[in-house]
């Protein structure tokens, strides 16, 4: 009897692990989707209020001066779209080196950019 006994204290501890395992790896992902969410939201902004919208549309759906961003997050990497907004591909396109577009900021864009569908 007590192996029987200890053998399921050994399973319910284990499922009690598991359990907790699975929580708190529920908490970081939630976590994690909070963050990014904040960071879209900053990347949102900083593409409304730092002129890119003038050109691609306040949604990114471009405009006549500006292309269409919907699908670049798909279409190119993050370090794809970091290189092109910091040396754009074409003379229309200004470039944002980073004392125009900080690291932190210039990384929120990109979040932005990747949600556009």
């Amino acid at each position: 009897a007590w192996g029987m006994r200890g053998s399921m204290h050994k399973n319910t501890v284990g499922r009690m692990a598991s359990s907790d395992e699975s929580r708190s790896r529920a908490a970081e992902e939630s976590s994690h989707s909070k963050a990014h969410s904040r960071l879209v939201a900053e990347g949102r902004e900083v593409f409304r209020a730092d002129g890119c919208r003038v050109c691609h549309g306040n949604n990114g759906t471009g405009t006549a001066a500006g292309p269409s961003l919907i699908g670049v997050g798909k279409k190119y990497t993050a370090e794809k779209l970091a290189h092109l907004i910091r040396h754009p591909a074409t003379a229309r396109m200004p470039s944002f080196s980073e004392s125009a577009l900080p690291d932190a900021k210039l990384k929120a864009v990109i979040a932005f950019l990747q949600t556009l569908h």
